[in-house]
């Protein structure tokens, strides 16, 4: 969703002039590009990139089935094969609109906001009656108010479409109409320097390490609290009870996804006056206030995500249990990393499986988690007893031990300790297929750096699992 407000685009725009120059000379074969386009529409993904690659294969020149093709895979998460399909379509219009959503979303998630503004808006431009276009246009929008204007024409249009992205387009209109233009996460001191000691958690009946906390000044005079440091959170939660004392205002009610319970759970979005974060310090914070506990222990009262630290190399030293925010230096010899519905994931294998996906890089994850989807036919995968996990929207339902599979990323990997769970409402309300969570059973103890100018995530050291306290 829209956390900060883009750049202004430029008047023209280019994506949009070139489509409707070539808008006759878009050769599609209707059989095809149909066909994938409705089983993305009925959540069948896999086959409908079967279809695609096969229809590409036998006409790779016939923009139309290039387009479905780059949306198929956007679906299943193969982020990296999209741009070489699309770039050299992109400039003259080729791929049509919805082509230019697609990299447009691409765009999104590798970082780059103005050619991402860019691409979404052309594509809403030359296809106003296209809800798929409309609703990920909104999410990239220049303005709060053109945001507005892109979500209601979709809910114009969304009778029949999923309940779950039609309650996330009421909100985030509540939401935008609410705050206006108003500038938010606004940067008042930014230190080159930042140095944190992580406390850590953990579990003495199985020996777990369930996370790391860091200690955050809520509202102008608020006293530090202590907030679980979760890479899988998209921004910053706070239990309400303690969000009230530091000043936050509450404009909006809306619905988030993910994080446990039934996938979803329904919040007050506001404003904290300021934040500080060990010197870091901002102004009009967006965040999200729920009235349910998440640790019935208190050992913290709300979630932040890295995204507040944009700009630096952020480096989790989990080992000596401190975070380190420095200036970018040199290429970091690491690995991509994207942000889906503003959610970090990286490409994690299944060791000794000719299978991967994207697993969010999720520190606030005791357990590294696996989609019954990744697993689905994997010879040597077996699904054990059912097992209670704990989110931030209550108990996961249907949580399977999952025994038979090792899941690794760099040098970092878990087995012996991975679960198994449907992560299906996530992956169809982001669009992407996300494969699993990547916890603290593979992270703990190493040493994890992330360079949010060059996108790159390097892990070393340590052993992580169990016993890293």
């Amino acid at each position: 969703m829209l956390e900060r407000l883009r750049s202004p685009i430029p008047a023209v725009l280019w994506a949009l002039t070139a489509l409707l120059a070539n808008s006759g000379s878009i050769a599609e074969e209707p059989g095809t590009v149909e066909r994938v386009g409705s089983l993305l529409g009925e959540q069948r993904w896999r086959e409908a990139l079967e279809l695609a690659r096969a229809g590409h294969a036998s006409r790779p020149d016939d923009p139309g089935v290039t387009a479905a093709l780059a949306e198929a895979l956007l679906r299943a998460g193969r982020l990296e094969e999209i741009a070489p399909l699309l770039e050299p379509l992109a400039e003259d219009g080729a791929c049509g609109p919805r082509g230019l959503m697609v990299l447009g979303r691409l765009r999104d998630a590798e970082g780059r906001d103005g050619e991402a503004v860019q691409l979404l808006q052309a594509a809403a431009a030359a296809a106003p009656d296209d809800r798929d276009v409309l609703y990920w246009a909104a999410q990239s929008a220049p303005s709060r108010e053109r945001a507005v204007e892109l979500f209601r024409r979709y809910l114009e249009l969304s009778e029949g479409d999923d309940p779950d992205r039609i309650e996330a387009a009421e909100g985030g209109t509540r939401l935008f109409e609410t705050l206006g233009e108003r500038a938010i996460w606004t940067a008042r001191e930014r230190p080159e320097r930042v140095e944190l000691p992580l406390t850590m958690i953990w579990s003495p009946d199985s020996g777990a390490v369930n996370g790391y906390v860091i200690r955050v000044k809520l509202g102008e005079r608020g006293k530090p609290v202590p907030l679980l440091l979760d890479s899988g959170s998209p921004g910053l939660l706070v239990l309400h009870r303690v969000a009230r004392k530091s000043g936050f205002e509450r404009l909006a009610t809306t619905t988030s996804f993910g994080g446990g319970g039934d996938r979803k759970q329904r919040g007050g979005r506001g404003l904290f006056p300021a934040i500080d974060i060990g010197g870091l310090s901002f102004t009009d914070v967006l965040a999200t206030s729920i009235d349910r506990e998440l640790d019935a222990t208190g050992r913290f009262r709300g979630l932040i995500g890295l995204s507040a630290f944009n700009g630096y190399r952020i480096t989790l030293d989990l080992e000596h249990r401190r975070l380190l925010l420095e200036p970018g230096g040199a290429e970091l010899d690491g690995s991509p990393y994207w942000n889906v519905d503003g959610q970090w994931v990286v490409r994690a294998s299944l060791a000794g499986n000719d299978r991967d996906g994207l697993f969010l890089f999720d520190s606030g994850a005791t357990n590294t988690m696996v989609s019954f989807d990744l697993v689905r036919d994997l010879p040597r995968a077996h699904l054990g007893e059912a097992i209670g996990v704990h989110g931030v929207g209550g108990k996961y339902e249907g949580v399977r031990a999952l025994g038979g599979v090792e899941v690794r990323f760099q040098d970092a990997s878990a087995r012996g300790s991975l679960r198994a769970t449907d992560l299906s409402v996530r992956s169809r309300i982001g669009g992407v297929e996300i494969g699993g969570f990547l916890g603290l059973d593979a992270l703990a103890g190493r040493r994890i750096v992330i360079d949010t100018v060059q996108r790159k995530v390097r892990i070393s050291g340590g052993r992580g699992g169990r016993g890293a306290s």
